[in-house]
């Protein structure tokens, strides 16, 4: 039997593909982030935009500076149905911002 030294990786034992010190993949991934910090937006670039938690097409395209009728098209790339003008949920018009590179805040409207 040929034994190749240390570095032989044991494929019998599950952690042979793990870093040292990780006993599994929630070990690995935390040490992953320990070294990676989160960009901060401003060094991204992107831009962060106000956005109530229900709007319209219309307002959401003039916000983005983007047409209704992309606005409409990229719905319906997410699978939502734009037609009839909804009222578009917080979660839905902040996955359109990131498409276009903005990072969307949730802003609370009260009617007075």
């Amino acid at each position: 039997m040929n034994d190749m030294g240390a570095d032989h990786a044991d494929y019998g034992k599950r952690d042979y593909l793990l870093p040292a010190g990780c006993k599994d993949i929630v070990d690995a991934l935390k040490l992953q982030k320990k070294g990676k910090p989160r960009p901060d937006i401003a060094s991204v670039g992107a831009q962060v935009v106000h956005i109530p938690s229900r709007i319209d097409m219309a307002n959401l395209a003039s916000l983005l500076s983007r047409r209704p009728g992309q606005i409409a098209s990229d719905l319906v790339d997410l699978g939502v149905n734009p037609f009839g003008n909804p009222e578009l949920t917080f979660d839905v018009s902040a996955a359109l911002a990131a498409i276009y590179g903005f990072v969307a805040c949730e802003v609370d409207v009260r009617s007075a």
